[in-house]
């Protein structure tokens, strides 16, 4: 039978009773008694209270961990020394190590790059935002994994001691592969596009070299018709072999070029001296705005092509004292910071032109070989950036935007076909 019942209480919420029978001597509860167990029914209290807490916490903690390894990114994340708190499943699976060996350890056991960037966050307290790195995981096969990074930097309350630094890896891999495959249809629909486009340009000339040559039996004797079938003639060939040649220098085989660090506003520079004396000779007058100096990493032959193409586009655009405007900036946390605009004061872009300018073949210029935007296109395309046309509100305008650059990689060369 129950002798004594005593409250179990928790900052003033009852969180149980401690029942209790009669004592074996058979004696009653004495004051002491009931003073000794309420102190006993404290401690109780408090011990339940520690026990539903951490209870709590445990469940949290599975809770976190379950949505932390089901992650579809990798999660990587440091302590306030510097050593391997987290790393997922996918964090697994990306960089190649085991769990149970990295966590624990220091940040620079970590691949490169992964280990840079923990590092300037750690020391340095930098985030990155939607930054492209490749993430060398086999140094003997040399295989790398694309990846993109997003970290922060989390502070103490003080705001001055790094509490935690959070790193989420998103594998690009299939995107890359995707994007392989889109570039590898763009060819095969350019090449299906620039052979229509050659038919319709070779089959023009041959057209009138064919009526001349079915009215040359008949009118044979007749010197002045000779004559003129023989320069059509001559002249439609010539015709021919321009495109001809235009197109096997297109798509002659170069080598493959390397990636270096190149200068943006260094290579425009020198872009725009190559070309002071057709400038010059319309007096045209460059407007530069170069808010930053930003660096790329780019096959510099390439890029020059590209830009060199963009400028010219302008020159032919302009009239004679026409104006042309480069602006170069930087934009903070986009997969594309690099930005150059090309601008003109010419007529601009008709809405046929903008949604065609890129084709192969397409000009509106009397002497344009329609390759000019192509190549540019083609070019950016190839160092994963973007290519953009439209109008402002004094004529053309041009958009180019490339990657971020990485200075873990500036020793490093890229291949591109």
């Amino acid at each position: 039978r129950v002798k004594l019942v005593l409250p179990l209480s928790f900052r003033d919420q009852m969180v149980g009773f401690l029942c209790l029978g009669g004592k074996l001597s058979g004696d009653i509860y004495t004051n002491l008694d009931i003073q000794l167990l309420s102190l006993f029914s404290d401690e109780a209290s408090i011990a339940l209270e520690n026990a539903k807490l951490f209870q709590q916490v445990k469940n949290m903690k599975d809770y976190n961990e379950g949505i932390l390894q089901g992650m579809r990114s990798g999660v990587i994340s440091l302590d306030s020394n510097g050593r391997i708190s987290a790393f997922n499943l996918q964090a697994e699976r990306i960089t190649g190590l085991s769990r149970k060996y990295i966590i624990g350890k220091e940040y620079s056991v970590l691949p490169v790059p992964l280990n840079k960037v923990f590092e300037s966050g750690y020391k340095g307290g930098k985030s990155y935002a939607d930054q492209e790195f490749s993430i060398e995981v086999n140094k003997d096969e040399g295989k790398r994994v694309p990846v993109m990074i997003n970290t922060n930097v989390l502070y103490e309350e003080t705001g001055s001691e790094i509490r935690q630094v959070v790193c989420v890896l998103t594998d690009l891999t299939k995107l890359k592969e995707l994007e392989a495959e889109v570039r590898k249809a763009e060819r095969l629909a350019t090449m299906g596009v620039i052979a229509g486009e050659l038919a319709h340009e070779i089959k023009n000339p041959l057209v009138s070299v064919r009526t001349m040559a079915e009215l040359l039996p008949d009118k044979y004797k007749d010197e002045e018709f000779r004559n003129k079938f023989m320069t059509l003639a001559l002249k439609e060939i010539d015709r021919i072999d321009e495109m001809v040649n235009k197109l096997f220098n297109f798509t002659l085989k170069k080598e493959k070029g390397e990636y270096v660090k190149v200068s943006l506003s260094e290579l425009l520079e020198e872009i725009l001296e190559d070309m002071s004396i057709q400038l010059s000779a319309k007096r045209i007058q460059i407007i530069k705005k170069y808010l930053s100096q930003p660096n790329v990493f780019a096959d510099r032959v390439e890029l020059k092509k590209a830009f060199s193409n963009i400028i010219t586009n302008c020159t032919e655009a302009v009239d004679e004292k026409g104006e042309i405007y480069i602006d170069i900036k930087q934009k903070k946390n986009m997969r594309l910071p690099n930005v150059v605009t090309f601008k003109d004061n010419g007529p601009g872009f008709s809405e046929r032109s903008i949604e065609r300018a890129f084709d192969a073949f397409y000009s509106t210029k009397h002497k344009g070989s329609g390759l000019g935007l192509f190549v540019a296109y083609r070019v950016i395309r190839n160092h994963d950036g973007r290519i953009r046309i439209g109008n402002w509100e004094r004529g053309a305008m041009v958009t180019v935007e490339l990657p971020f650059y990485s200075q873990d990689y500036s020793d490093k060369s890229k291949k591109v076909n």
